[in-house]
C-alpha cells in the first residue's frame, strides 16, 4: 500500500513461533509459511529488517514511526494454570518442572522418566511427548479429558496423532490430573476410578496457557 516499513525481529531468525515450532516432529512443512513470507518481502524495496533488536517502549517511540503494530507473541505459564486448573499446581516452580518455551530452546528434561500434563487440548503436547520418546525418554502423556490432543478432533487430526504416540512408546494417560509436583514424583488424580495416585517422575513438563508478552 506504499507505506515504508521498518520490521524489528527480536531474535536472529525471522518466522519467531514457527520457526521454532517447525523443528518438532511432524511440522516441518509450517517453515513454508515463513520461507514465503520472507521471500515476499526480500522483494520489496520500502521494507527495512533489523535482525536481533529487541526494542524497548521507549526506543520504539524513537523510530518516529506514524503508525506501530505490536506483536510479541506469549509465553508458557509455568504455574500449571490451563483450562482445567485456574489455580497454581503445588511444586510447579521446581526446578524439574519445564515447559514446551524451555524444550523450543533446547533444554531437555532431567533424568530418564518425564511426565506431561496436557491442559491445553491441541497438538504441543503431543509433538513434545514424540521428540523426547523417540531419543529415549519414558514419556507419561496425562490430560484431565477423556481424549488425547481433544482439539484436534475438530482438525481430524486426533486419531492419526494418537496413533504416532502409541507408535513412539508414549503411554497414554486420559481422564488424569496432575494434582502436585514432588521430588521424583507427582500427584495425580484418575477421574474415572476416583482416587489420587503416586506417579514416579524425574521432570515434569507443564503444556497448559499462555501469557501474553503486552
Amino acid at each position: 500500500r506504499g507505506y515504508r516499513v521498518t520490521l524489528a525481529e527480536a531474535e536472529e531468525k525471522l518466522g519467531g513461533r514457527v520457526t521454532r515450532e517447525s523443528a518438532l516432529p511432524g511440522l516441518s512443512a509450517w517453515a513454508r509459511v515463513r520461507d514465503y513470507r520472507v521471500g515476499q518481502i526480500q522483494k520489496m524495496t520500502n521494507v527495512e529488517i533489523y535482525r536481533a533488536s529487541r526494542l524497548s517502549a521507549e526506543q520504539v517511540l524513537e523510530l518516529g514511526a506514524d503508525h506501530v503494530a505490536v506483536a510479541t507473541g506469549a509465553t508458557w505459564r509455568r504455574d500449571g494454570y490451563g483450562r482445567h486448573l485456574t489455580s497454581p499446581v503445588p511444586g510447579s516452580g521446581a526446578a524439574h518442572v519445564l515447559t514446551p518455551d524451555d524444550i523450543l530452546a533446547g533444554l531437555r528434561p532431567p533424568g530418564g522418566k518425564v511426565l506431561i500434563f496436557d491442559d491445553d487440548h491441541y497438538y504441543m503436547a503431543s509433538v513434545i511427548a514424540e521428540l523426547l520418546s523417540t531419543t529415549g525418554y519414558e514419556v507419561n502423556l496425562a490430560t484431565p479429558l477423556a481424549t488425547i490432543g481433544a482439539w484436534m478432533v475438530n482438525t481430524l487430526e486426533q486419531g492419526a496423532n494418537q496413533e504416532r504416540l502409541l507408535e513412539s512408546g508414549v503411554t497414554l494417560m486420559p481422564n488424569t490430573t496432575l494434582l502436585a509436583v514432588e521430588a521424583g514424583q507427582v500427584s495425580l488424580h484418575d477421574s474415572v476410578r476416583g482416587h489420587d495416585t503416586e506417579h514416579k517422575a524425574d521432570s515434569v513438563i507443564l503444556v497448559t496457557s499462555r501469557t501474553p508478552e503486552d
